[in-house]
């Protein structure tokens, strides 16, 4: 037991984190991210499709991994229906709690602080349903950092005690 503790990956690298159940990993492609010279690196689109929501879920984009120098940088997300015809919502980096992240004048787009790791968060105000999660950001890395996707459904409200009449049963 001890020694499956040891070469364990720890909290949070498996299929569930403290902040939900992980519903998409992955490494950013380092072709499409390499910059021009003197250039940041460009802008991506990673799209999550078939993602479960729940009015209130929690969801947080974790990023790290990569060499402590990288400094990946978060734009925006998009949430917007799986059936055609709904509009996105979108949430800017200003709008997300941020840990790890700095917040670049201008724009508003949150870069990470070459931290191993880094978290946005936020919070779904929509209906339950089936949604299309599009993350925009720049991974300077080189396809080093890790990108993880989790959804944490919302705590469900407590019940009120059962205080009905109870039979008399003498």
């Amino acid at each position: 037991m001890i020694k499956n503790l040891q070469n364990s990956p720890g909290p949070g690298h498996g299929p569930q984190f403290n902040d939900g159940k992980v519903v998409a990993e992955w490494h950013a492609d380092a072709v499409a991210t390499v910059p021009t010279e003197g250039a940041p690196a460009p802008f991506v689109w990673k799209t999550v499709e078939n993602v479960h929501l729940a009015n209130d879920s929690l969801l947080t984009l974790r990023v790290g991994g990569a060499a402590p120098a990288a400094r990946e940088r978060l734009d925006r997300v998009e949430i917007s229906p799986m059936a055609a015809g709904g509009m996105a919502l979108v949430f800017r980096a200003d709008q997300l709690k941020l840990n790890g992240f700095v917040l670049r004048p201008g724009p508003k787009v949150a870069a990470t602080l070459g931290s191993r790791w880094s978290t946005a968060q936020w919070s779904f105000p929509g209906d339950d349903g089936v949604y299309k999660v599009r993350i925009r950001y720049a991974d300077t890395s080189a396809g080093q950092a890790t990108f993880t996707l989790a959804v944490k459904d919302a705590d469900p409200a407590p019940s009120a005690p059962d205080d009905s009449a109870r039979p008399d049963n003498r």
